[in-house]
């Protein structure tokens, strides 16, 4: 065990610490042995039944990498989504936007904000070449739905009434001493609603290979007791 490229006096120093170590830690377990007494059994056991779960979980793992579908189809989230809309209702209010963020000095910042104002698709050419120049931070992905507590954190929208705020406003420009904030709020969706699909596939996909991986190990498990009666074992 002792490193290759020690040599001489740190080999030895080297030797000397492992040792101790390895003396200290002996002397401390047997100490504890002797002192922990009947202790020790419910240790064992409960040794016994981490090393029973984690080979259980190691072969369950490669069972599922092996023989889980992990296809997800479009028609089959959109099916489960139709079946347990129920289950999708919004907890917290969000949005689809677009934002820049640039300092109160920056050129042609008269254009940019002209450009969020109005439609961000028609100008994104220009707004993407603006914000490689100027921004400090940037996102014209609109047809991507977010949570509005995240998207405030990023854009420091003061408001009691989150709902009265979307209602009110598409586009908000805030500037303090150091930055600009530039928010086009594309669409919105309030919370207690319907969530939309495309907010939940991620999870909607997540639920449907869970259960196929759950119906997976299940099968899985029920062969091997089948198996096990049929061979009296």
């Amino acid at each position: 065990v002792v490193p290759s490229e020690l040599h001489g006096q740190d080999s030895l120093l080297w030797v000397r610490q492992y040792v101790d170590d390895w003396a200290r830690g002996k002397v401390l377990l047997h100490r504890a042995e002797f002192n922990l007494g009947e202790e020790i059994d419910e240790i064992d056991k409960l040794v016994e039944d981490y090393r029973s779960d984690l080979i259980k979980f190691r072969y369950q793992e490669a069972m599922v990498n092996k023989y889980l579908d992990t296809t997800v189809t479009e028609e089959q989230v959109l099916t489960y989504f139709e079946e347990y809309a129920y289950n999708f209702e919004l907890k917290e209010n969000i949005v689809r936007a677009a934002y820049l963020i640039t300092v109160p000095d920056a050129p042609k910042l008269k254009e940019a904000k002209e450009w969020m104002q109005g439609d961000v698709s028609e100008h994104r050419e220009e707004l993407q070449d603006y914000a490689l120049q100027y921004a400090t931070q940037y996102s014209f992905n609109d047809s991507i739905w977010q949570s509005f507590g995240e998207l405030s954190q990023i854009i420091p929208v003061q408001t009691y009434n989150q709902q009265e705020f979307l209602q009110r406003n598409d586009f908000v420009s805030i500037e303090d001493s150091t930055k600009v904030y530039l928010l086009n709020i594309v669409d919105y969706k309030i919370k207690d609603g319907l969530s939309p699909l495309p907010y939940m596939k991620s999870t909607i996909k997540s639920i449907i290979l869970n259960q196929r991986k759950r119906e997976l190990l299940d099968r899985l498990e029920q062969e091997l007791v089948d198996e096990a009666i049929k061979k009296k074992n």
